[in-house]
């Protein structure tokens, strides 16, 4: 059914959100829950992750309860790059707002700057060790 839908140029995750929305018995009513909900579908799939999120707190076991959160961070961190993000700056986002994909897209939004001006700062100062090493084996001689 994914693999019918994806041919009809519907992104997977769409199409697994409507497919458990409707059931999972219908491709029709599956395609058509996502043409009618374009516009929202990625909203509904971030309140979706939210509630998943909020299952696995309240799950007992403190290790199981680790290993879905690592899961779970992967995941939100694969929502944030999908959109164009840097990995290092969706990373750092989920990190200060403690995996919350909603404010941690603020944050990415809010913080956009710096984190451009560092990423451009770390290419100058890459470049500038491989400058400095050179210039220092010319003061050697």
């Amino acid at each position: 059914a994914i693999a019918q839908m994806a041919e009809l140029g519907l992104p997977r995750r769409w199409s697994e959100l409507a497919l458990r929305r409707t059931g999972g018995t219908s491709i029709e009513a599956a395609v058509h829950f996502c043409l009618e909900r374009g516009g929202e579908m990625e909203a509904l799939l971030l309140e979706e992750a939210e509630r998943e999120r909020a299952a696995q707190r309240s799950s007992s076991g403190s290790g199981r309860r680790r290993g879905n959160r690592a899961d779970s961070s992967s995941h939100l961190l694969s929502q944030l790059t999908e959109m164009g993000f840097p990995s290092r700056w969706c990373a750092e986002a989920l990190a200060a707002t403690g995996n919350n994909v909603d404010e941690a897209l603020t944050w990415i939004l809010t913080n956009g700057e710096r984190l451009s001006a560092e990423d451009a700062g770390m290419d100058d100062a890459d470049e500038d060790d491989e400058i400095n090493g050179d210039e220092d084996d010319d003061d050697d001689d």
